[in-house]
């Protein structure tokens, strides 16, 4: 259950009772944690903003009502026989505290236990106030595009924020009851194979003695000569085109041996970073067949001159630039492909949602393209959506884009296992399992704390710290929990914590005012995933998992746990919220650290 959601739907229905002459945007209700424990646990504060609009209205003026008038009038119209509520004052200027049944606490603790609501469950019976299709709706038939190296290159450090955030967004969308498909989109059908291809037959290589270091050289090199010689611009060119449209058996072999050996790379690094299985490898050539019937689609949108590259201009949307669908040249473009992509996903497959996870310096392209595929009719805006999800640069000590020392983007897998060993060195008696456990946890959780479209500083010394906002921290609180848990004697054969649920009430009477505190937060887990839904600030959760751990740190430190009844009950929530939000997170926990 979320309580914060319960409030907002019965004051919202109070407000709206009560004061029904008042713009709705005042009628939505004003829930807050009440940050005077001793006044209360929520509060509701729309007394002074409501009392505000009517001070502009002189008949309401020569009444002399107050704020504490308004709010008195909010409190009359709520039922106070109800399973939440145990008590409703309010205090100047007109702050409705609400203080919340302590039975009700004890059966929020049961239902995280064992696990009988989820958050979509909650929200589509509660949340009235939202319109968001995701909390309203399950079973949604949803794509998450994310992660999208490119072939024949090695993934760098600017991979790792598309795969990391678009992981744990796919976790939450399951989470909450939806069809979830993970789509990498991989670069694999763009001008680099006509350069790869032409410099590799040009040379007379080898192709099937090469590695992938060694296909990155020949990208660099072939890119110079792409860019200042005209006769191998051209060749680059037609050897594309005889790749592009299936004119070329030797082209055809060479692009799927180049494809295998970076796909091999690929699958290293996302088992590295235990990234979803489910991840499904759909590059830009998927739909090379489909495009010249999207080109026919988007026929009367076109612009072509002699010699020209075939192109949409949307001027009216405030454009600077085209769409290029075809070059003059006969190729496909990155934008071509995109557009295909999108048709297919909405108009054959039936996906009710997409989601791209992509840089935020692609914003412009993505704008664009979803724009045109509304004004093509692809997208029924009242029942389908098409999402951008945006995300900053990881940056270096000297607050730039992290980069090698001659300024080359820092190769992934380096970056993996330049933390593997920074971990390892610092403790030396450490398994390599929990070596590894620890640095991509460490490393994913860094990376998902920040929000994400800020630029953030990389930086293995901060994110193994043990006592900041951490992976790490946050995996040794679980690990004392856990420990708490298996040492616990006198109860032990009295609680199973799995199987004996009537053994688990918390014995209300002796619950102090530190204990209800940490039942509060324990219970706003709901609500912080109800509000990454909405914003995809991912960070949100982190930081909520943290002052998780930081209140049961202080608690710990502050009482003893063992054979107490209550204080057990409320780490074992803990430790379940914890394992399902570093879960979400794609974190792996560890029983000791």
């Amino acid at each position: 259950m979320s309580i914060k959601y319960y409030l907002k739907d019965i004051f919202t229905k109070s407000i709206k009772k009560s004061f029904n002459d008042i713009p709705s945007s005042l009628q939505k209700s004003l829930i807050y944690i009440c940050t005077h424990n001793n006044l209360g646990d929520y509060q509701c504060n729309n007394a002074m903003p409501i009392h505000h609009y009517y001070l502009k209205k002189t008949t309401y003026r020569t009444k002399g009502y107050t704020s504490l008038d308004i709010g008195q009038k909010i409190i009359n119209n709520i039922n106070l026989d109800n399973t939440y509520i145990q008590e409703l004052n309010i205090k100047q200027p007109g702050f409705i505290n609400i203080k919340i049944k302590i039975s009700y606490l004890n059966d929020l603790l049961l239902s995280i236990i064992y696990k009988k609501a989820k958050c979509a469950d909650i929200i589509r019976s509660l949340d009235n106030q939202s319109k968001n299709t995701l909390l309203h709706h399950k079973n949604r038939n949803i794509i998450i595009d994310y992660s999208s190296p490119n072939i024949a290159k090695e993934m760098h450090v600017g991979h790792l924020r598309s795969t990391i955030l678009g992981d744990a967004i796919a976790n939450i969308l399951e989470y909450i009851g939806h069809n979830v498909t993970r789509i990498n989109h991989i670069g694999d059908w763009g001008t680099p194979f006509g350069m790869i291809i032409h410099y590799i037959k040009k040379n007379n290589l080898n192709y099937l003695k090469l590695d992938l270091k060694d296909l990155h050289q020949i990208y660099q090199k072939s890119q110079l000569l792409y860019k200042t010689n005209e006769k191998f611009y051209k060749q680059t060119q037609y050897e594309l085109y005889q790749l592009q449209f299936n004119q070329s058996e030797e082209n055809i072999k060479i692009w799927n041996y180049i494809c295998n050996i970076s796909r091999q790379n690929f699958n290293k690094i996302y088992k590295y970073l235990n990234i979803s299985k489910n991840l499904i490898e759909q590059g830009e050539s998927t739909y090379y067949k489909s495009i010249p019937n999207i080109i026919k689609k988007l026929q009367k949108y076109t612009t072509k001159k002699d010699n020209e590259p075939l192109y949409i201009f949307q001027q009216d949307k405030g454009y600077k630039f085209p769409l290029i669908l075809q070059k003059s040249n006969g190729c496909y473009t990155y934008d071509t492909t995109d557009l295909a992509a999108i048709y297919q996903r909405l108009k054959v497959k039936k996906y009710d949602d997409l989601y791209y996870i992509v840089d935020k310096g692609q914003r412009l392209h993505f704008e664009m393209i979803f724009d045109l595929a509304k004004e093509a009719h692809w997208v029924d805006e009242q029942q389908k959506t098409l999402n951008y999800i945006s995300f900053g640069l990881i940056l270096g000590k000297d607050h730039k884009k992290l980069k090698t020392r001659c300024g080359k983007s820092i190769k992934l897998l380096k970056l993996l296992k330049d933390g593997y060993n920074y971990i390892q060195n610092n403790n030396p008696t450490m398994s390599k399992k929990d070596i590894l456990i620890l640095n991509r946890a460490s490393i994913k959780y860094a990376d998902l704390s920040q929000h994400r479209n800020s630029d953030y500083l990389f930086s293995y010394e901060k994110m193994l710290n043990l006592k900041d906002n951490t992976a790490i921290y946050l995996l040794y609180t679980y690990a004392r929990i856990n420990s708490i848990i298996n040492n616990q004697t006198s109860y032990k054969s009295e609680i199973n914590f799995i199987e004996q649920e009537e053994q688990l009430k918390l014995d209300l009477l002796k619950l102090n005012n530190d204990e209800k505190k940490l039942i509060l937060t324990i219970t706003q887990f709901n609500d912080t995933l109800i509000y990454v839904i909405k914003s995809w600030e991912i960070n949100v959760l982190c930081e909520y998992l943290y002052s998780l751990c930081s209140e049961f740190s202080t608690f710990y430190s502050k009482y003893h746990i063992l054979n107490d009844k209550n204080r057990l009950i409320i780490s074992y929530s803990i430790l379940m919220i914890l394992k399902q939000g570093l879960e979400l997170l794609g974190i792996e926990t560890v029983e000791k650290i």
